[in-house]
């Protein structure tokens, strides 16, 4: 029932820190989510900053690329596969659409 209620996110990790890619992957949070799946990560976004009323959210998004068709994590069936095409189809908090528009027209992502 949070404001973010009724929208697709992407796998989430919360931490207090700016982790690096070797350290993250060591979380609990990161195990949950992904388990022993096999996975490459392709890039790290910039920090994006968004401002509520009550909080300030400092946000890196990480472009993974999974070799298994699967996650094999305990969370994995919270999770709905879908093609990047797609996306656009999804309502996503205003956070994520700032990242996609940004990765649209830089990297081609669509």
């Amino acid at each position: 029932n949070d404001i973010w209620k009724n929208l697709y996110e992407f796998p989430l990790i919360e931490t207090n820190r700016i982790y690096g890619k070797n350290e993250i992957a060591n979380l609990p949070s990161w195990k949950e989510i992904f388990g022993k799946s096999k996975y490459r990560v392709v890039s790290t976004s910039k920090e994006y900053i968004h401002i509520l009323s009550h909080q300030r959210i400092y946000t890196r998004f990480w472009n993974i690329v999974l070799s298994e068709k699967k996650l094999k994590g305990k969370d994995s069936k919270r999770f709905l596969k879908i093609k990047k095409t797609e996306i656009k189809n999804f309502p996503v908090p205003r956070l994520i659409e700032k990242y996609l528009e940004e990765i649209t027209k830089n990297e081609g992502f669509f």
